[in-house]
């Protein structure tokens, strides 16, 4: 995936998981879930602020959406339109989401919710 990719299904991945915590407010356990979402979200936001930072400084590149499925990239040289279908970019941000929750990219989180910083006999 070049770097244009990356960035367009690393913030339509934020996007995605930040809808999708106001679903999880009907769960049981929907702190678990806000604390396990909120630290993916940290790490891609990271990464993402990474990946615009490499565009403008090493690719002299800006990516700007146009529209639901068609971004400009603006370059020192050239602009370029580029536009996906629903189905690529769905595919584009599932791959990225992955990555991030089973992937490479995952990692431990942090229990940040107050029923959850609860000691257990087991716990050390």
């Amino acid at each position: 995936m070049d770097i244009v990719n990356q960035f367009i299904a690393t913030s339509l991945a934020i996007k995605i998981f930040k809808r999708d915590q106001t679903a999880f407010m009907d769960f049981k356990f929907f702190e678990l879930y806000l604390d396990m979402t909120d630290a993916v979200i940290g790490r891609l936001q990271e990464d993402l602020n990474g990946l615009r930072k490499e565009m403008i400084t090493k690719h002299h590149i800006d990516v700007r959406q146009i529209n639901g499925t068609k971004y400009l990239v603006k370059g020192r040289d050239k602009n370029e339109e580029r536009e996906y279908t629903p189905e690529e970019l769905k595919q584009m941000t599932r791959v990225v989401m992955d990555r991030y929750l089973t992937g490479d990219k995952a990692a431990p989180f942090e229990r940040q919710s107050g029923s959850w910083k609860m000691k257990f006999p087991h716990d050390k």
